[in-house]
């Protein structure tokens, strides 16, 4: 019988952190939801972001912690080093910041730091809708464009959103680069790509109603401008993933996430443009024909927002201290 590890674990956004403490022996997941906690992060400093969360979850747990792992929006390097964190303010300043030696002399005990993309891989895996899968990706469209690979049963981290993808007009992606797929495919682009289109067209846009909410209904309402945006999308998405599907033929699964892919992917017509252009571009049709494309389904909380970073957190700890 495996031991079992108890993990404080965090997922720090840009605009929020959330923690809880889960049990684990890599074959069942408990998150006692008596120790979840979310708390804004504006104005905070690094250390109080952290004693309002991991340290705050970790005191109601009824059992000691082993270890801290949290996941950061941006790449890290050797599961502690932060390279980048383009929406986390406070990194932003210290930047490369060494965060697990920072965590292990707040907490006195093992730490590690994952990207939240490589953890929320991990988490649908333990838990959610890749469970069992050894090959895998996993697309989060959301305000930005992130995701991660599963090689062989390894979750590892990756930037599909910086991908080149020559724009008609040069696109300046956040990152600071030219033409990343993120300037023209993230939800943050295609919001404003919506309010642009409807400006030009005279479509008055109901205050309150958010631009993507407006053009999914106006897609399923069969509005013409709404199906060649959305086409045009989907098609782009669509080649991006069948480029994923020729740099490694293995996988066997897509699994989605994001505010933008999660309700567009509802949509039949988008969700088949996506899958029709993935099939044109991928060298190994017959063999992609039937994969599976999936949304994340990973427990959530009770405000909607998918834990599954906080388990694949901490089944990456596990995973490295049995590996050590």
């Amino acid at each position: 019988m495996q031991q079992s590890l108890n993990i404080a674990t965090a997922d720090w956004g840009g605009t929020n952190c959330r923690s809880a403490v889960i049990k684990t022996d890599g074959e069942s997941f408990i998150l006692d939801s008596t120790t979840y906690v979310r708390c804004a992060t504006n104005g905070l400093s690094l250390n109080q972001v952290f004693e309002k969360t991991v340290a705050v979850s970790s005191s109601l747990s009824k059992d000691k912690c082993d270890g801290v792992a949290v996941a950061v929006a941006g790449p890290v390097e050797n599961h502690g080093i932060v390279l980048n964190a383009p929406n986390i303010g406070i990194l932003k300043e210290v930047l490369p910041f060494d965060l697990r030696e920072r965590l292990k002399g707040l907490f006195y005990m093992d730490a590690i730091v994952t990207n939240d993309l490589e953890a929320a891989l991990a988490g649908e895996v333990a838990v959610g809708s890749l469970k069992g899968a050894k090959w895998a990706m996993l697309e989060n469209i959301g305000t930005g464009w992130g995701g991660a690979r599963l090689y062989n049963g390894v979750a590892v981290a990756a930037e599909p959103g910086h991908v080149w993808l020559p724009a008609e007009d040069e696109a300046k992606c956040g990152c600071g680069r030219m033409d990343c797929a993120e300037a023209q495919l993230s939800g943050g682009a295609i919001k404003r790509a919506v309010i642009d289109l409807c400006s030009e067209l005279g479509i008055n846009i109901p205050k309150g109603t958010h631009p993507c909410e407006f053009a999914d209904c106006a897609l399923l309402e069969g509005k013409d401008w709404a199906s060649d945006l959305y086409g045009s999308i989907a098609e782009k998405i669509g080649n991006i993933w069948g480029s994923n599907l020729n740099n490694c033929p293995e996988f066997q699964k897509i699994a989605f996430m994001g505010t933008f892919l999660e309700n567009a992917m509802r949509i039949r017509y988008f969700s088949s443009a996506v899958r029709r252009a993935m099939l044109e571009r991928t060298m190994f049709k017959g063999r992609h024909e039937s994969i599976e494309i999936v949304p994340v389904q990973a427990p959530r909380s009770k405000d909607g927002e998918t834990l599954g970073p906080l388990y694949g957190n901490a089944e990456i700890f596990r995973q490295m201290l049995c590996n050590s």
